[in-house]
């Protein structure tokens, strides 16, 4: 592909990436995959270039090291080992004001992981037979449908596609397991299709196309009814500005829609075992982010709000016998797995504590014996500090966590000007698609206090940045109907402003503080370097790169020279870094090496003299902006990358995100109360 053409849709996004479009949308948020958006009145589209995925790809693929030697966020990721102990607190547990009862499970709860690897490895898009023998998925060579004996570990391809042009999405078996609806993109004709097609081993089956649309972003299958004549689905309308609910008939002949939304988008649906009721969660309204429950009758008879609660709750699923719903919320301030007694559509008492911590989990389904299986992340990122001497800038201290409570969710750190607290931005909520707060820590007390935003999500890894009097925090972001852009946020009270629309980076500022810089991307996709007079609002154009890279920028102490990374040219894999007047002057170039990456960090040292980047293998290195001699600074400990790093203002800090992750499939048995007595 031309590296001038543009890749316009999700669809396309994921078939250059050799993933899905669902896969593509979560490396957005999670990974940083530099994806744009156009925003219109009725709609907003993505895009993406070549180029630019091509760099991140390569920043990516880095040689593993030992983590830092602060390794406690591992372990809440992870089954307890104590688990007859939790389970007798558990039993012994009453918290009235969170509605929680007494739980009567069953003894030996126990967690155990059917699958674990790399995200490139295990793929979580699908669910689980009733009989809980297989696992729908993804095939992540070619993006064919696939479907893993999760007891021999043997992967069989139900479908023959080739080089993710055109590709399988999200999955669900048929109640009797003979047969799977999956979402299938059509690269030729953009087109998003939903077919079935049989899990008879033996030969290649033919997939039946029961529903195709061109008009929608994605169909999400979440249910089948119980005879197999129909399948539940979600629709994504064009630009995420609606959604709905739609059972599309297994013949073929049509789809009838059920519930609409509008820009509002739901975590999780799933239908009961009967077929009668579906449970979704969504959020209440545009200013209350978290998500209650709702159950709709399948014939549009009535909705019920099942679970109402200022927690953020997701559906997990149904018990087998339809008589409680299971869902997911973080209401006890850490995320845990909850049942509600349901009977005819309706909610009965209390919600019931199962298990706690069970993390952040992907249902996948429950078997007919009653075992949760479900996707998970392990090792995602968080914030890391070491101390370090100003002046060689090498660490002389062990890194250790900023955070103190919500480990594994937090990225982007940046110092306040005075140096007494540091903010990154959390993700919180019970699914991976939560939105994101800023968090303030405290060096002195250690204390933190969250600042929520109207965003949808931060995208953090370009950092986040406080203003130059304290007072607010700068962030790259997408509101909650899909507008990205460059937004303020007033650390006292959260109130969200957008400061610039588009594609940005978080700004830099002048000595003085009335100058803000920032990169932008114009109309034709390249970049531009703005600067913008804060007591006027007036803007100028300090540097226009034709190419079309994105990447940090980075002022200078005495606020005289800007420097920023750019591809080389517009068809190398290369990058340099640029020094430059504020004053618009002509570029020079620094450093000039393949593959330096745009989404570690970029910043000047506290003596002006040179500047701060990361070369391949995640090492620090320090060029001199005048005779540009390299020094490595240090190697730092990571896993997977270093991305968004910090010094403090007076030079003795720094401040990192670290971040490495594996998918994992793991199944929970014996962790439903007993039947009660007849």
């Amino acid at each position: 592909m031309n590296a001038e053409e543009r890749l316009g849709s999700w669809k396309e996004i994921g078939a250059y990436l050799q993933r899905d479009a669902r896969t593509a949308r979560r490396w957005e948020k999670e990974e940083g995959l530099p994806v744009h958006r156009l925003s219109h009145k009725s709609r907003s589209s993505v895009y993406a270039f070549p180029s630019e995925i091509d760099a991140w790809r390569a920043s990516r693929k880095v040689v593993a090291e030992p983590p830092p030697p602060v390794p406690l966020w591992r372990s809440l990721f992870a089954p307890s080992r104590s688990l007859a102990f939790g389970m007798t607190m558990l039993a012994c547990l009453i918290m009235v004001g969170n509605g929680v009862r007494r739980v009567s499970a069953q003894t030996r709860q126990a967690a155990r992981q059917v699958w674990a690897g790399t995200g490139f490895e295990v793929n979580t898009e699908g669910s689980v037979s009733g009989d809980g023998r297989f696992l729908s998925f993804i095939e992540q060579g070619n993006g064919n449908l696939a479907i893993r004996n999760l007891a021999t570990g043997e992967n069989r391809l139900l479908t023959a596609s080739e080089g993710w042009r055109d590709f399988a999405e999200e999955s669900i078996i048929a109640a009797d397991g003979r047969q799977v609806a999956y979402a299938w993109w059509t690269q030729e004709t953009h087109t998003n299709d939903l077919r079935v097609i049989s899990t008879a081993p033996g030969g290649k089956a033919t997939p039946r196309v029961i529903y195709r649309s061109k008009d929608l972003d994605f169909i999400q299958p979440f249910g089948w009814l119980p005879d197999s004549s129909g399948v539940l689905a979600y629709f994504w309308g064009a630009g995420r500005t609606t959604h709905q609910i739609a059972l599309i008939r297994s013949d073929g002949s049509g789809a009838t829609i059920l519930k609409s939304f509008d820009w509002r988008q739901s975590n999780k649906l799933s239908v009961s075992p009967d077929g009668r009721f579906i449970a979704y969660d969504l959020a209440p309204s545009e200013d209350n982010p978290e998500h209650d429950i709702y159950i709709l009758a399948v014939d549009g008879s009535r909705e019920v709000r099942a679970v109402q609660n200022p927690a953020d709750d997701q559906v997990v699923g149904w018990t087998p016998g339809g008589d409680a719903l299971l869902f997911a919320s973080d209401r006890t301030g850490s995320v845990g797995l909850w049942s509600i007694a349901v009977a005819d559509g309706r909610p009965i008492g209390q919600a019931e504590l199962l298990k706690k911590d069970i993390g952040r989990i992907t249902p996948l389904g429950l078997s007919s014996q009653g075992t949760l299986y479900y996707g998970m992340r392990a090792g995602i990122r968080d914030v890391y500090t070491v101390s370090i001497d100003p002046k060689t800038l090498k660490p002389v201290s062990e890194p250790v966590l900023a955070a103190q409570r919500f480990l594994g969710t937090n990225a982007g750190a940046d110092w306040s000007p005075d140096g007494k607290y540091l903010a990154y931005a959390s993700r919180r909520g019970s699914t991976s698609r939560s939105p994101s707060v800023l968090t303030i820590h405290s060096l002195a007390d250690g204390s933190e206090r969250d600042v929520v935003t109207k965003l949808a999500y931060i995208l953090e890894y370009h950092g986040i940045r406080w203003s130059p009097d304290g007072r607010a925090i700068f962030v790259r972001g997408v509101d909650r109907k899909g507008l990205e852009g460059l937004y303020k946020v007033d650390v006292e009270t959260g109130a969200t402003v957008l400061a610039a629309r588009g594609i940005t980076t978080p700004p830099v500022w002048s000595p003085d503080g009335r100058t803000m810089y920032f990169l932008i991307r114009a109309d034709d996709g390249t970049n531009q370097i703005v600067a913008l007079d804060t007591r006027d609002n007036a803007e100028r154009q300090v540097y226009r790169s034709p190419q079309r890279t994105f990447a940090h920028i980075a002022i200078s102490p005495d606020g005289k020279n800007l420097a920023c990374t750019e591809n080389a040219d517009e068809h190398s894999k290369s990058k340099h870094i640029l020094v430059l007047p504020t004053d618009g002057g002509k570029p020079r170039v620094v450093v000039e090496a393949p593959l330096i990456s745009s989404f570690v960090l970029l910043q000047w040292t506290p003596d002006g003299e040179s500047l701060l980047f990361a070369k391949p293998g995640l090492e620090l290195w320090r060029v001199n902006v005048r005779t540009l001699e390299q020094t490595l600074v240090s190697k730092y400990p990571v896993a997977e990358r270093l991305v968004a790093g910090r010094i403090s203002p007076d030079g003795r800090q720094f401040a990192y995100t670290f971040g490495g992750a594996t998918s994992e499939v793991w199944a929970l048995e014996n962790f439903l109360p007993k039947p009660a007595a007849k």
